[in-house]
């Protein structure tokens, strides 16, 4: 029992069981599961003995065919080994059939006989194979060792209890088989080599089942001393169960805070706020509740630009800013993503409650925010909703809430706007658009119109900006500015995206087949320009239209400087440049852009946006000024979109831009003007300067 009670004890110190402190009851337990596995062994013995009989009398009849003697010999012998075991078995059950507990000398007085018993029983296995399967024939040969690797594989299971005996039934039974293997007139290396495998392998398999009947065995005994002191000191258990139950009521109560708690703010999460609400709104007063939505402006630049750990920092402090601000009986939770919701309830002599307290926290986020070192300017777009006006349940009022912080994101941000039936009508009209979107390329009503980008020096047409313009049979003409946002929201942008390329490819080869006719320059969204293909799609629209890509001007903003896009945008662009088609980058000065990466990245041209066109006699003069120094140190041109009369012109020309567009150099037309425009804002622009 030497080898179970060490399996005992390194299977308790693996599993962290503590064994106590005390030497004597660490004995006796060690004692009482000892006795346990003896236990355990005998009654597995008789279903052993009668199986082992099973097989010895099937191979007896299997080779007694032959004429042979020694089949009968054999299982007389097997069959007097075997009836003593069952009468060791009967009598160690008459004395300990109740399932008394061994002494430390009665264990060792019945272990011996049925260990002995067992390698007899082994031994005959063994006189068997060594004795008689070199003279058998295949098929015999195959029936020996199919019977004794079963009886091997059986034991793994039956003597688990037994750690040494059973490891020796198991070897008995395999290892001489598979060295008479060895031995066979003909020899077989490749079985007797897989019989030591499965021998191996029936070892562990043992060890395995051994461990799991000690741990069992183990575990009952925890329980059954657990029972025992339990029934020894009632009062003690009642209190501690009056304990127990106060440490679970603590744990209920700390798992339902984190079931309704945001793990990042600390703030309630989407079921905490709800399961608020439905309280509030169940008593509320006639006043009612208002709801605000808030969506953080920017947050996606500063998460791009400066890392998700600062960005986590910023939603921390935003939220520490809002509970700072936050009355008594109002609630504020983080919704999701850069989200925040707050509900607060209307006061009689108070209903603009509210929307003071959105004015309150939109001029804290407004404030630079200081995170670590950095000093940020962060924004927020609030949308307001009153309970019982605008909903009546809480999903409702959270949804004309969003809605309403959405029409603020969409129409310039930074703002407060109280929901209103239309706000669910413009809704209505973008899931109108979005699924009309689905057929637009293939229903005929897309088009394309074409405005010039012109030297500003000489005013030729260098090239032609491919606008977007969709006139649906039921919706009617609906403006870019309408659908662009929704097709980017989905993956239509990307199908759009690629029918428009492949159109102004086409039309452009209209306009001159030689390198030097206007080229056709051509909005790519990020979405298109992150996919694996798009080089390919643009290489497929080129040599469709037979369009040479030195006249193709693929246009992108400057969210490809965005840290998350860095590598799958630069990879696309390097192969557009071999290609031989240029990138400019448009809206230069609206977004985010790295100098550094400005530099790594192969562009060809940067157009500066048209809000500093029109603020060319303000702000907009300076910021012009910074883009051609920029571009000129990076050796790219520069484009100047949305120039509106001459004087515009002239000074954008004298300051050293290359290219112009806008209503004053030529409309935007299915007919694309190609014709040189006369430059007098050239002629003013040198008088100006002389």
């Amino acid at each position: 029992m030497k080898g179970g009670t060490e399996s005992l004890r390194s299977c308790m110190q693996a599993d962290g069981v503590q064994v106590s402190a005390a030497q004597v009851h660490a004995t006796a337990r060690d004692n009482r599961i000892a006795s346990e596995l003896l236990l355990l062994a005998y009654r597995n013995n008789r279903a052993s003995v009668l199986v082992n009989l099973a097989a010895t009398l099937g191979v007896a009849i299997a080779f007694s065919g032959q004429g042979q003697v020694w089949p009968w010999l054999w299982l007389g012998i097997v069959l007097c080994i075997s009836l003593l075991r069952l009468a060791l078995d009967l009598a160690f059950s008459r004395q300990f059939g109740g399932g008394a507990l061994l002494t430390s000398e009665q264990r060792l007085r019945w272990q011996r006989p049925y260990e002995v018993g067992l390698v007899l029983g082994a031994l005959m296995w063994v006189f068997l194979v060594w004795t008689q399967l070199d003279k058998q024939p295949a098929e015999g040969q195959f029936v020996m060792l199919i019977v004794v690797s079963a009886l091997a594989g059986g034991a793994t299971g039956v003597l688990a209890p037994l750690l040494g005996v059973g490891r020796a039934y198991i070897g008995l039974l395999l290892v001489p088989a598979c060295l008479k293997l060895y031995w066979l007139p003909h020899p077989e290396p490749v079985l007797a080599t897989l019989g030591l495998i499965f021998f191996v392998v029936m070892l562990v398999g043992h060890k395995n089942n051994h461990k799991i009947v000690v741990r069992s065995i183990a575990l009952q005994e925890e329980n059954t001393e657990l029972v025992a002191r339990l029934t020894q000191h009632n009062h003690e258990v009642e209190a501690l169960n009056a304990g127990l139950e106060k440490r679970v009521a603590e744990r209920t109560e700390a798992l339902q805070t984190m079931a309704h708690r945001d793990a990042l703010t600390g703030l309630f999460n989407r079921r905490g706020l709800q399961r608020w609400m439905d309280e509030r709104i169940l008593h509320a007063t006639p006043e009612g509740i208002a709801v605000l939505f808030l969506d953080l402006d920017r947050f996606k630049q500063i998460n791009d630009g400066l890392g998700h750990d600062l960005g986590d920092r910023v939603l921390q402090e935003v939220a520490r800013c809002f509970e700072a601000r936050m009355p008594a009986d109002a609630a504020v939770a983080r919704w999701g993503g850069d989200e925040f919701v707050v509900v607060i309830p209307l006061l009689p002599d108070d209903a603009d409650r509210g929307m003071r307290l959105a004015m309150t926290l939109r001029g804290r986020v407004m404030a630079p925010l200081q995170v670590d070192e950095e000093l940020l300017h962060v924004g927020v777009s609030i949308g307001v909703a009153r309970f019982p006006r605008d909903g009546k349940s809480p999903s409702d009022l959270i949804r004309a809430a969003d809605l309403a912080a959405t029409e603020v994101k969409r129409s310039g941000r930074g703002h407060i706007m109280a929901y209103h039936e239309l706000l669910s009508r413009v809704q209505k009209r973008r899931l109108e658009i979005s699924q009309a979107l689905r057929d637009a390329t293939v229903d005929g009503s897309l088009s394309l119109v074409y405005q010039p980008i012109v030297d500003a020096s000489s005013g030729e047409v260098a090239a032609l900006e491919a606008l977007l313009r969709w006139e649906h049979a039921v919706l009617g003409v609906i403006r870019p500015e309408e659908f662009i946002p929704i097709a980017e929201d989905s993956d239509r942008i990307v199908e759009l995206g690629e029918w428009v390329l492949k159109r102004a490819c086409t039309d452009a080869m209209a306009w001159g087949t030689g390198h030097d006719a206007p080229a056709v320059a051509v909005n790519v969204s990020i979405r298109q320009l992150l996919m694996s293909g798009f080089a390919d799609t643009v290489a497929e629209a080129l040599n469709m239209a037979g369009l040479p890509a030195v006249r193709l001007d693929i246009e992108v903003t400057e969210s490809i400087f965005g840290e998350q896009h860095t590598t799958p945008a630069l990879e696309t662009l390097v192969r557009l440049r071999k290609l031989g088609v240029r990138v400019h980058v448009d809206d230069f000065g609206t977004g985010y852009s790295s100098l550094s990466r400005l530099h790594e990245f192969p562009l060809d041209a940067l157009k500066i946006d048209r809000s500093f066109v029109q603020a060319i006699h303000g702000h907009g003069h300076a910021i012009i000024e910074g883009a051609i120094l920029i571009a000129r140190r990076f050796g790219l041109r520069v484009i100047a979109e949305g120039v509106e009369n001459f004087e515009q012109a002239a000074m954008l020309q004298s300051l050293g831009v290359d290219l112009l567009q806008g209503h004053a150099l030529g409309e935007a037309s299915v007919v694309p003007r190609t014709e040189t425009v006369d430059p007098v804002w050239a002629v003013s622009g040198a008088k100006a300067s002389a």
